[in-house]
């Protein structure tokens, strides 16, 4: 224990600090649960957790219609801890149980990201990747909310650390018992948000660039896709029952395909209301599918305006990096933090968004032809680059580049090794092909 202690004592020492830090700003922040309205999804989310965790089933009061609107994951996972401080001795706090669930989730992240970059680019780039992670201000602040953004990202490393933990010098495809579990862990990914879909597609050029065939390829996929089936067939159900319709995620894709799908589109948010939307009064599931064709005709009869759309929802994706600060204020509490705190944090954090941005841009641009050189470094590739797409092609919020934080950090991390050791950095980890 000792000896392996030792040998991680970087890891044990950025894992503690990343603790520490956030413990300390969940007793400060934590503050109160969200409100109607103000909070946004936030409350729905809480909510959700609140009605599934003393059994009254997933609704959202005071609404009473029967709905689907958010992938069911999240809410599921908050409606566990609800039922379990309910049921057990522990404290029947919800802050108290969701700010513990975002620790917990914000320190595997950086014990994840550490694992990632040991096995994509060696021990060095993954001590440094480790702190990065464990001091990023917005994870910290993240604690404190009830958002998603911690929860989808410890998901998503979770899925891809299955598949780089797999011995790809040999030259075969990961085993079956793995890619049962990776399924396991990517459906649960899934569930919570379906931006995931990229490390599947990594997955499939991993074993592709591995020297797997078609045959290969394939069954490497339909493995983890049915566990994902499986796993979505008592929610699927459940909507069936309520919704008397097919609904094997959520309903929330219409809306939040066509709101930034106009003439006049900006880039960023506004409410499903407006002439590139639906009737609002429509039926949850019939407007969902019309918001769905909405968007798709915009696209073929706009293609110019949607790309030009595609440049003001990277801005607005990637314009600054206080969003849990302010996602902490949007709650009960309301707006507690003193200006020079509000201000010092906000600056902070976005000034280590842009340090972090522009390192991980230089170790893109130095070890682009190493990119590509291992399976492991496909799959961060495919899945880092999918969750930098995708957004693009709905709306551009702050929140949706949260997900590609550890990844940043790991080519910042690149960047920060091969100042000091340019050969070393630039080389694959032993025994990973």
């Amino acid at each position: 224990m000792g000896a392996a202690l030792g040998r991680h004592r970087v890891l044990v020492a950025a894992l503690v600090a990343g603790l520490l830090l956030r413990v300390a700003w969940a007793i400060y922040a934590a503050r109160s649960v969200p409100e109607f309205l103000v909070s946004g999804d936030q409350y729905s989310y809480w909510v959700l957790g609140q009605e599934i965790g003393n059994g009254r089933g997933y609704r959202i009061p005071p609404f009473t219609t029967p709905t689907s609107y958010y992938p069911v994951g999240f809410p599921a996972l908050l409606g566990a801890i609800t039922w379990l401080t309910l049921h057990t001795p522990l404290p029947d706090s919800s802050i108290l149980a969701t700010a513990t669930l975002q620790i917990v989730m914000g320190v595997a992240t950086v014990a994840l990201v550490w694992f990632v970059a040991d096995r994509t680019w060696g021990r060095r780039v993954a001590n440094v990747a480790a702190w990065l992670m464990a001091l990023w201000p917005n994870a910290v602040m993240a604690v404190a909310t009830y958002s998603l953004e911690t929860t989808f990202t410890a998901l998503v490393l979770a899925s891809v650390a299955v598949l780089v933990g797999h011995d790809w010098s040999t030259g075969r495809a990961p085993s079956t018992q793995r890619l049962v579990v990776f399924g396991v862990v990517f459906a649960a990914t899934m569930l919570v948000r379906p931006f995931a879909l990229p490390v599947l597609v990594g997955l499939a050029l991993a074993v592709w660039r591995s020297g797997g065939g078609t045959r290969t390829v394939l069954r490497s996929v339909a493995i983890p896709v049915l566990v994902v089936l499986l796993a979505m067939v008592p929610w699927t159900l459940r909507n069936s029952r309520a919704l008397d319709a097919f609904v094997p995620v959520s309903t929330n894709l219409g809306d939040t395909m066509c709101l930034d799908r106009t003439l006049d589109a900006n880039g960023t948010f506004r409410f499903a209301i407006h002439e590139g939307c639906a009737d609002p009064a429509l039926p949850e599931v019939e407007r969902n599918g019309a918001n769905i064709r909405k968007a798709l005709s915009f696209v073929a009869h706009h293609p110019v305006k949607e790309v030009s759309l595609w440049g003001m929802r990277l801005y607005r994706m990637m314009e600054h990096d206080r969003v849990a600060l302010r996602e902490v204020e949007e709650n009960g509490a309301g707006r507690f933090l003193p200006d020079w705190l509000r201000s010092g944090l906000g600056l902070l954090a976005d000034l280590w968004f842009y340090a972090v941005g522009v390192l991980a841009l230089v170790g893109v641009a130095t070890t682009r032809r190493q990119l590509w050189a291992t399976a492991p470094r496909v799959v961060f590739l495919a899945t880092s680059v999918g969750l930098l797409l995708i957004p693009i092609g709905l709306w551009g919020a702050p929140r949706f580049h949260v997900p590609l934080a550890p990844f940043m950090a790991v080519m910042a991390a690149v960047t920060l090794s091969r100042l000091r050791q340019p050969e070393e950095a630039a080389q694959a980890p032993t025994g990973v092909s």
